[in-house]
């Protein structure tokens, strides 16, 4: 919330997270999520506690970051009038619809960044996204969240930065 104050034109907040693996976690999904999902903030340059949001996104596709790329929904501040001006999370989307909400948020607001750890995320056997990966849900998550970014850019009327 320090950040929102001093800064109000920041979109969104988001917060460094540490991963716990239970020993009912699938194997490969516990070596994946430890090798693309810590310290998501590194696999950009240089974030500062506050960045440039079209930057964080130029960033995402030159570096073709297919999976996440700020951090957990647990672990994000969102200013409400972000949902008010880019709409809510796609429904249609079964795993990525956090990266297709921060991609939007990057795409028009600057972002913040708590260089701490308040959040723990449990990998485990019954989590979403265990189940997701096994009965493969999330398949065409991809194609939805292209949809959804073209989809918002031409019935936008919203003037970009």
């Amino acid at each position: 919330m320090q950040l929102f104050a001093a800064h109000p034109h920041l979109g969104m907040v988001f917060a460094r997270r540490e991963f716990v693996v239970q020993d009912d976690a699938p194997p490969d999904l516990a070596r994946e999520l430890l090798a693309n999902y810590s310290d998501l903030h590194l696999k950009f340059d240089n974030v500062q506690e506050v960045n440039n949001g079209r930057r964080l996104f130029a960033q995402h596709l030159q570096k073709k970051l297919y999976l996440s790329c700020v951090a957990e929904p647990p672990s994000t501040l969102i200013s409400k009038e972000v949902f008010h001006r880019l709409g809510l999370f796609n429904t249609k989307m079964r795993q990525a619809c956090d990266i297709e909400m921060w991609l939007r948020i990057m795409f028009y607001y600057d972002l913040g960044f708590v260089d701490e750890k308040l959040l723990i995320f449990r990998v485990h056997g019954k989590s979403a996204t265990a189940s997701n990966r096994s009965n493969r849900k999330a398949e065409y998550d991809r194609f939805w969240m292209f949809e959804g970014l073209l989809n918002y850019r031409r019935s936008s009327t919203t003037a970009l930065k």
